[in-house]
């Protein structure tokens, strides 16, 4: 009986099914409160939901009962790291490392553990490693990541590559694979090879996404006709803890800025956080209608039990600072529910080149099945509708919304940053420019990029590649 339940609540949580699944995960713990396959699976779905406390304190309790179990131990080892513990994520490591001797899943993990807190010195060893102690994905992720990191050594990664080639398992694999010889051939300057692979890889990519780019179409019509909500702001002038949201297109330079401003003392650096869309989630739940709807319906009550669970989440990351920046781009989408919650926070809608927007996402591997990240005429639509969002959204609050452009940032830094800081009232610290030289954690896809000094080489370098890849043009017109 207890087995049937488990498979069957397995199968609803392949399907998404969280709610479904958690209810029969449940119902076996009523029966045998210790089950550890029941509480490792309420421990992926708080997991997949983002309740991190949740699921670390369920998945110490499947690692007591399950000592010989690596899986469980990863996955604590990434909770803890989602809500920034750093120290208990690396613990975790070097405890999975000596348990099971060395396992490369356990070398791969520690190998992003230190390209992420900035140790890429360490990193790369660790995925030298793996090229011949990993499984074929683990491989595939190594190589790709020492493509990204040691450009000198591309002609040996693009021969270990097609190596790998023939042993390929599935679709996942193939397009990690053709990244990875598409950043070769960039690394030596063959662009019309690099263009091939990175047409192949994106194509692989797009095949994974249900949707279409245009499906969103009414949802940011109804966010550009959004009128001024009845409803008044919440006085947010007595939070300790101060969010600045950097807002926009993904690549934009969004982990520079985050990097340059946490050097600052008084500001830490939360990344990518899921708890604004969180929060609209939970509104939405309590006033039964969907995003942007929901916020006429919202009571002062409501928003501030929303700024308090927003601010709760957010706090661990804030290192005792008064500000704290989340950095996740989508967050545009939300501009309309943070002027309710936190009307006095300063929202940064950070630009860049269409052009290098458009190749710079083409060019990186997201992992996330989402069309605009894969297609350049998706991105088209995609960028159109952040276009006519902001320029909606920067008319209805007249203040609070500050437009930086990443060309400015990296040739004038510090009146760029001292302009940011104006607005919090805060003053310009020369660490700002050392940004480079901190040891924070950055979990995007420039984790790397950050760690060296101010250059302009990412300027208009779309222009060298458009005779390779025609379709960037279009993005000159946006």
């Amino acid at each position: 009986m207890l087995d049937s339940l488990i498979k069957r609540a397995f199968e609803l949580m392949q399907q998404h099914q969280f709610q479904t699944a958690s209810t029969l995960y449940q119902q076996v713990l009523q029966q045998q409160p210790s089950h550890s396959g029941a509480l490792y699976g309420l421990a992926t779905i708080a997991l997949a939901q983002h309740q991190y406390d949740d699921a670390i304190s369920l998945l110490q309790h499947v690692c007591q009962q399950c000592p010989n179990e690596l899986q469980p131990l990863l996955d604590l080892g990434q909770a803890f790291s989602a809500v920034g513990s750093d120290v208990d994520h690396k613990t975790v490591l070097n405890y999975a490392l000596k348990r099971f001797n060395q396992p490369p899943e356990v070398l791969y993990e520690l190998a992003r553990y230190n390209l992420v807190t900035g140790d890429i010195a360490q990193a790369i060893p660790l995925f030298e490693t793996l090229l011949t102690q990993g499984n074929m994905s683990l491989k595939l992720y190594a190589l790709f990541e020492l493509a990204k990191i040691q450009s000198h050594k591309s002609n040996n990664y693009l021969s270990l590559a097609f190596e790998l080639q023939p042993d390929i398992q599935n679709q996942e694999q193939a397009c990690v694979l053709e990244y990875t010889l598409a950043q070769c051939y960039f690394n030596l300057d063959k662009m019309k090879e690099f263009a091939m692979h990175l047409a192949q890889a994106n194509q692989l990519q797009l095949q994974t996404c249900e949707f279409k780019t245009q499906d969103l179409a009414p949802f940011f019509n109804t966010l550009s006709e959004l009128k001024p909500a009845a409803m008044a702001p919440r006085d947010d002038s007595r939070d300790s803890l101060k969010p600045i949201f950097i807002v926009g297109l993904p690549r934009t330079g969004s982990s520079l800025l985050a990097q340059m401003l946490a050097s600052h003392s008084q500001i830490a650096n939360a990344g990518e956080q899921p708890f604004l869309a969180q929060t609209v989630t939970r509104l939405c739940q309590r006033t039964t209608k969907p995003y942007p709807e929901c916020l006429a319906s919202l009571t002062p009550k409501l928003i501030e039990q929303g700024a308090a669970y927003y601010l709760a989440n957010m706090q661990r990351f804030s290192h005792k600072k008064n500000y704290v920046i989340d950095k996740l781009p989508a967050n545009f989408q939300s501009i309309a529910a943070i002027k309710l919650l936190f009307p006095t926070a300063l929202i940064i809608d950070l630009r860049r080149n269409n052009c290098d927007v458009a190749l710079s996402i083409y060019q990186n591997y997201f992992a996330q099945s989402e069309p605009y990240f894969c297609d350049l005429d998706e991105l088209a639509h995609y960028i159109g509708f952040y276009q006519r969002t902001m320029t909606h959204f920067t008319k209805l609050y007249d203040q609070g919304i500050v437009q930086v452009h990443y060309e400015a940032l990296v040739t004038n830094a510090k009146v760029q940053l001292s302009t940011i800081l104006q607005q919090l009232n805060l003053s310009f610290e020369e660490n700002c420019l050392a940004f480079y030289q901190q040891k924070l954690t950055v979990h995007t896809l420039s984790a790397t990029q950050v760690r060296s000094q101010l250059h302009h080489k990412s300027i208009d370098r779309a222009l060298a590649l458009a005779p390779f890849l025609p379709k960037l043009a279009q993005f000159s017109a946006l």
